[in-house]
C-alpha cells in the first residue's frame, strides 16, 4: 500500500515541477508578448577573421499594451490590430538599424555565446530607441556566419 502511495506522491511532484517548468519557459509569451519576426538579413561583418558574412532571422517579443492578446488578428481585438499593424509599421528601421549594427561586428565577436548573447543585448536597446514599448527578448531563429 505505501509504495502505490509513493507512486501517486511522485507522480503528482512530476506533474507539478513539469507544469511550473513548462510556464517559466513559455510564460512571458503567453502572458502577452507580442512577436514580431524580422525577415533574414545577411550582412558583410567588420575586420578580418574566419567569418565575414552573418545570415541571421530574428524575432522580438515585445511588452504588450493592455487590452493586447496574441490569439489571431481575424476580425478580434482592436487593441491588438492596432499594435500589430504599428509594430509592422516600425520594421523598416529596425531592418536598418540592425544592418548597421551587425555590420560594426567582427566574426571573433560574434563566434561565442557571450558574442552572441551581447548582440542580442545591442539590437533590444537599438529597437528600443526606435520603438515603443519595450523589447522583452530577442530570438535568433537562424544564426549561420561563413
Amino acid at each position: 500500500m505505501s509504495s502505490k502511495l509513493l507512486i501517486i506522491v511522485g507522480a503528482v511532484v512530476f506533474i507539478l515541477v513539469a507544469g511550473i517548468g513548462g510556464f517559466l519557459f513559455i510564460g512571458t509569451s503567453l502572458a502577452g508578448g507580442a512577436f514580431l519576426p524580422v525577415p533574414e538579413r545577411v550582412v558583410n561583418l567588420s575586420g578580418e577573421g574566419p567569418y565575414s558574412v552573418l545570415q541571421v532571422t530574428i524575432k522580438l517579443e515585445f511588452e504588450a499594451r493592455e487590452g493586447y492578446h496574441g490569439e489571431g488578428g481575424h476580425g478580434g481585438n482592436p487593441i491588438q490590430e492596432e499594435f500589430d499593424l504599428e509594430l509592422t509599421g516600425r520594421l523598416t528601421p529596425i531592418e536598418d538599424g540592425l544592418t548597421i549594427l551587425v555590420a560594426g561586428k567582427t566574426g571573433t565577436d560574434l563566434v561565442s555565446t557571450a558574442g552572441k548573447n551581447q548582440l542580442k543585448e545591442d539590437i533590444a536597446e537599438m529597437v528600443g530607441e526606435l520603438v515603443e514599448p519595450h523589447v522583452i527578448a530577442v530570438y535568433f531563429n537562424s544564426f549561420l556566419m561563413q
